[in-house]
């Protein structure tokens, strides 16, 4: 099987549910059990089901996230995310989503400004902008295997509602400034979020890519996660 870099994290339950042994409340943070970034993509070691095991697949202009593996669903969540290097302009970054299958308050969206240098390497920055089919979005970042919230669930009215529904992320950074648009690939409009002050958050000028999250209420294997994304 090919080489998956694993970077276990420490995250909030707003990526899957509340875990019932663990009550957590908006605003307070949690354990987040697994993640992997997916330096590669992979495959099925013995060759049955390769679907299964294929993670954020290109397939013409769009990357797909479908996964219905058992393996990447854990009791309190499961992210996976993917660095796109050249194949996004990390200064400026800007998707279209859309999902398409998968519990509702699981998040998907976008990573970007990180630090990391180098293949395998787990402690990074990055700063993580998630939305959600209810026309919220969370903004956070991690530093060294931790992440913290800066928004939680906040509701845009920028963003369009609902499964199989287009939205578009771009982000851009100037000086220590970060701002942040739903639904505005040009810029042209007043930013959903603004960071005033990004060296906080010890964030970079490295690689951007894409974040999906596997909810606790994902039955796999009866249920898939399908997001689509398309690098703008």
């Amino acid at each position: 099987m090919k080489k998956i870099g694993s970077v276990f994290i420490i995250v909030f339950l707003l990526f899957s549910c509340v875990n019932p042994h663990n009550p957590m409340y908006e605003g307070e943070s949690g354990a987040f059990e697994e993640g992997n970034e997916i330096e590669k993509e992979e495959g099925g070691e013995d060759g049955t089901n390769p679907f299964e095991d294929k993670l954020f697949k290109k397939e013409g202009e769009k990357i797909i996230l479908k996964t219905n593996n058992g393996k990447y669903w854990g009791v309190r969540g499961y992210t996976l995310w993917k660095f796109l290097g050249k194949e996004i302009d990390k200064k400026a970054p800007s998707i279209k989503l859309i999902k398409k299958e998968g519990a509702s308050e699981a998040g998907y969206g976008l990573v970007c400004y990180s630090t990391k240098t180098e293949a395998g390497q787990k402690k990074y920055s990055m700063l993580v902008i998630l939305i959600h089919v209810d026309g919220k979005y969370s903004v956070g970042y991690v530093v060294d295997g931790l992440y913290k919230h800066i928004e939680w669930k906040k509701e845009s009215e920028k963003l369009n509602k609902g499964y199989g529904i287009e939205n578009i992320i771009s982000v851009k950074k100037e000086g220590k400034k970060i701002e942040i648009y739903f639904n505005d690939e040009s810029y042209s409009g007043s930013p959903s979020y603004t960071i005033n002050d990004s060296s906080e958050y010890l964030l970079g000028e490295g690689d951007a890519g894409l974040i999906g999250v596997v909810s606790a209420k994902d039955k796999f294997p009866d249920d898939f996660v399908w997001i689509e994304y398309k690098v703008k």
